[in-house]
């Protein structure tokens, strides 16, 4: 009788998560619909496919050979893109989604290092005291003899973020900064 108790709230729960859950989806459903003919401006996020991230699992977003790309959340796409210039040019990129901060999934990191020999790390925080820097330094006490280099890093600009819209892009990483750097990574190396 207890265990019939106990599970009838969390049943209730179960299904007012639910509920709300497929409010959403049917929210953004309709505004992709109301976006994609315009009635809708400026830029628009939407989650669908990405409701359920597996927490502490990073996912390799784009398979490559000559260097692994590391990042998380709005510094993604400028990766990918930085990604999709590099590979015009015959060199391609592994480029790892953290997705989840902590925990760090440290395996999947070092796995994409050992295949790749080097390490490309982008963050959207300074380079002084960043995430970034704690990910290069488990890729060096871990991944060490793994690397053909040393761990690269592309962070923002250690200044307070403007507001400005050029200023603020002027001061994030960007796709050209990633691939500048990617490129000056395998010039250095070899």
């Amino acid at each position: 009788m207890a265990d019939g108790a106990r599970s009838a709230p969390a049943r209730e729960r179960s299904l007012a998560l639910l509920r709300t859950m497929v409010l959403i989806r049917r929210f953004e459903e309709k505004a992709a619909e109301l976006y994609t003919v315009g009635k809708i401006r400026g830029f628009l996020h939407l989650y669908i496919g990405e409701e359920a991230a597996e927490i502490g699992r990073a996912l390799v977003r784009r398979e490559g050979r000559d260097l692994t790309v590391i990042t998380y959340g709005g510094s993604l796409p400028k990766a990918l893109d930085a990604a999709g210039a590099l590979a015009a040019e015959g060199i391609d990129a592994d480029v790892v989604d953290l997705r989840t901060l902590r925990p760090l999934d440290t395996a999947t990191i070092l796995a994409s290092v050992a295949k790749t020999h080097r390490a490309l790390v982008v963050d959207e925080g300074w380079r002084t005291g960043s995430f970034a820097a704690e990910v290069a330094a488990r890729i060096a006490e871990a991944g060490f003899y793994d690397l053909d280099g040393p761990v690269q890093r592309v962070c923002s600009a250690e200044v307070p973020l403007p507001y400005a819209r050029h200023l603020e892009e002027a001061a994030l990483p960007q796709a050209a900064t990633i691939a500048a750097a990617a490129r000056a990574m395998l010039r250095r190396d070899g």
